[in-house]
Parts: C-alpha cells; structure tokens; sequence
C-alpha cells in the first residue's frame, strides 16, 4: 500500500496537504511549517520529503488513549507511526484541526480551509475513522506500507 502526501499550500505556521492511497484521494492533512533542510524546532517542523515505511506503535500513552477513545468505531490497536524519519521520533498520522495539535504529527481531516496565517481542518476524527482500518489492516497483514511526502 503506498500513501502518497502532497503539499497545497503553506504558511509561516502550517503546512496543508492531500493524502492519496494508491493514487486515490483519501482526504487532507495539516502539518507543521516547512523549514529549510537541516533546520528543526521541536515540535514545529513538519517532516522533510522522503519515503518511509508506516507502521503501528503499541503501548504508548497516545496509543492506549486512542485504543480507548476509537473502540466502539473501529478496531483500534496502535498509533499509524511514520518510522524512520531523519532527526524526528514517535510522528503520528491522527485527527486534529489546527497546527496547535500537530507537535510534529501529521494531522487528517475530510475537510480543509486554507488562510493566509494558517490552514485548519474540520471533520478530523471522520477521515480517521476512515483511514485508519485501512492502513491498520495493510500493516496488521504484513504489507508493505509506505508514505511518500512530496514538498514543492
């Protein structure tokens, strides 16, 4: 399974973006800003480009949180973790609606609005019920999964 995260359009406080699974529009994301190669602040960055593999981290404190919060939805049995990104730990692909809830994350939301400032999402907690069975299920079954970020 390959996701493919392309940017729209990005601020000075965020980045906006769409998320494809196998060339299929799945629904928007909202990331941290973009800032020149090389150069990361904790938790306000958004990842560079690259391909990495996605995989799902159990027993984390976000984990148990979200296994609890998404039980009655959908089976829920870890974080969708993007793994192995340069000078970055623990990045997360879960629900939000503004740069303030990304700490570094990917956020996801069927519906996006861009501004000057700083985009936001609405319907957050919607696109993950929706794609979180679906990737959940490619790596439970031993697929390959992979994101691939591309910047402009």
């Amino acid at each position: 399974m390959r996701l493919l995260l392309k940017t729209l359009h990005k601020t000075n406080e965020s980045t906006l973006g769409a998320l494809y699974i196998d060339n299929v529009f799945q629904c928007f994301t909202l990331e941290d800003m973009i800032r020149p190669m090389g150069l990361k602040v904790y938790g306000k960055t958004a990842i560079p480009e690259g391909i990495y593999t996605l995989g799902l981290r159990k027993g984390s404190p976000l984990a148990k949180r979200y296994d609890k919060r998404y039980r009655k939805h959908i089976p829920h049995c870890g974080m969708l973790w993007v793994k192995g990104v340069p000078n970055f730990k623990w990045i997360y692909i879960h629900p939000g609606n503004s740069s303030s809830d990304t700490e570094g994350c990917i956020l996801i939301g069927n519906t996006a609005r861009k501004t000057c400032d700083g985009s936001t999402l609405a319907q957050s907690r919607t696109a993950y019920r929706a794609l979180y069975p679906l990737v959940s299920g490619a790596i439970e079954r031993g697929a390959n999964v992979t994101l691939e970020v591309q910047r402009f």
